[in-house]
């Protein structure tokens, strides 16, 4: 009886073991695959992908494609297991790159055709508008043969040429205003451009002397262009600001030459002036030693006492004007009050005096 019982208790250990699947062979994980398929295809248009087609690609690796629109055409989107990849819509070429691979891709381009837009402006400078629409082959483009730069100015800019601002065209004549675009690629924006065929040096001082020439000045491309810059009596040139930056060395001078050389692009150039100090050392009416700096102005009045005595002690008068560094022009040496009507920067002028 007790091995009926034990095998019975025997028989429901095997059989909950086996409800419980515990006598199930646990298979270990499988392995990730060794490659992934990805597959490149246009959808719409005549545009390319490179390359294109099925592709086996290594797990973990990468794969790189280059989108071409076809001839007046371009991209409409371009997408990643139906994502589309954002910033590249409307031009007429891009490179993407599918990095660390780890799973099956498919990548679609989708190609529309381009549009055009032309700038055109209204008879004068900031006055403008466009039109776009869909291109086709042949495309005239016509431009105002000038404009004014402004209402009323009566100054007209000849039309140059065309420019292509985005995407590509390939303009039959763009120096005529009057031409044709054969092919576009991506959306395209081209607009006229006026220029009286120089560039334009602009050219200015600040008060206490001049540059000669000054104002607006055209030069032809690839030529030069001399500066001459001269300072007034009683001022000297500070600096020299130029397109190009500072002029070294100038600080000082009263006359000064700038070329630019073989000019290809606008320029400007400006000249600070300042006004010609110097240092006056002279007696007060108290006999007081007095050194003091001034601006120079032309035919500056300088006076200093007749005499003075100390305590004690000698008279002494004055007895000329002494020029102790620079250059200065004085009416008069040997009077007490005289005016100097010209001098160099830097000048120490000193009342010398002598025993009575």
């Amino acid at each position: 009886m007790k091995n009926i019982i034990f095998l019975y208790i025997a028989v429901l250990i095997v059989y909950l073991f086996v409800l419980s699947g515990c006598d199930q062979i646990i298979p270990p994980p499988a392995k990730p695959p060794s490659s992934y398929i990805v597959t490149a295809k246009v959808e719409e248009g005549i545009g390319t992908i490179e390359p294109d087609g099925e592709m086996e690609i290594e797990s973990g690796s990468y794969q790189a494609f280059i989108f071409q629109a076809g001839m007046n055409e371009a991209i409409k989107e371009i997408s990643i297991d139906g994502k589309p990849i954002q910033g590249m819509k409307h031009v007429c070429y891009f490179d993407f790159t599918l990095n660390s691979v780890n799973a099956d891709h498919i990548v679609r381009a989708y190609y529309r055709p381009a549009l055009i837009t032309v700038k055109h402006y209204c008879g004068y400078a900031g006055c403008s508008t466009e039109k776009t629409e869909e291109f086709y082959p042949n495309y005239r483009i016509i431009a105002d043969t000038s404009y004014e730069t402004y209402p009323g100015s009566h100054q007209w800019v000849p039309f140059y040429e065309w420019v292509v601002l985005e995407g590509e065209a390939d303009i039959a004549d763009p120096k005529s205003y009057d031409t044709f675009i054969d092919r576009i690629c991506g959306d395209t924006y081209v607009a006229p451009y006026y220029w009286d065929g120089c560039y334009t040096i602009t050219a200015a001082c600040s008060e206490g002397g001049e540059i000669d020439p000054s104002g607006d000045i055209c030069v032809q491309p690839g030529h030069d262009q001399s500066f001459h810059i001269q300072a007034d009596s009683g001022y000297f040139i500070e600096s020299i600001l130029t397109t190009e930056g500072n002029v070294e060395n100038v600080n000082g001078l009263t006359e000064y030459d700038y070329e630019f050389n073989d000019v290809n692009s606008n320029k400007f150039i400006f000249v600070t002036f300042r006004k010609t100090r110097f240092t006056l050392t002279y007696r007060n009416t108290n006999g007081q030693m007095i050194t003091q700096a001034n601006d120079f102005e032309p035919d500056y009045p300088i006076s200093t006492v007749d005499s003075y005595s100390y305590s004690n002690g000698p008279t002494l008068i004055f007895s000329h004007w002494e020029i102790r560094s620079g250059k200065a022009d004085l009416e008069s040496t040997t009077s007490s009050n005289t005016v100097i009507h010209s001098l160099e920067d830097n000048t120490e002028i000193y009342a010398f005096y002598r025993t009575y």
